[in-house]
């Protein structure tokens, strides 16, 4: 019967990967994708020019740009534009 020590020996780690982001799989441009369709779901479009200071920056919801928040300003400004055409409601006329 094998000892530790023998089991051990198959299993000896020779070498270590590591993947920055884009070195072996390129998830920026899916990551992207996925944030438009999103976008798009809510009726507003995430221009390419937005989404750059999120490459390479490993998060789309901090940092220098928040996917999140631009999305969250971009559709409170189709729902103020759309409350003021229906008129008469004293937020859209405040703004």
């Amino acid at each position: 019967m094998p000892g530790v020590d023998d089991v051990r020996s198959n299993y000896l780690i020779t070498a270590l990967l590591f993947d920055f982001d884009g070195v072996i799989v390129d998830t920026e441009v899916p990551t992207f994708q996925s944030w438009r369709d999103t976008y798009a779901e809510y009726g507003v479009d995430l221009a390419l020019n937005d989404w750059l200071p999120a490459v390479g920056s490993g998060s789309s919801t901090s940092g220098a740009f928040d996917a999140v928040a631009h999305l969250e300003r971009l559709t409170a400004e189709l729902y103020r534009q759309a409350l003021a055409v229906l008129g008469g409601c004293p937020v859209a006329r405040r703004n």
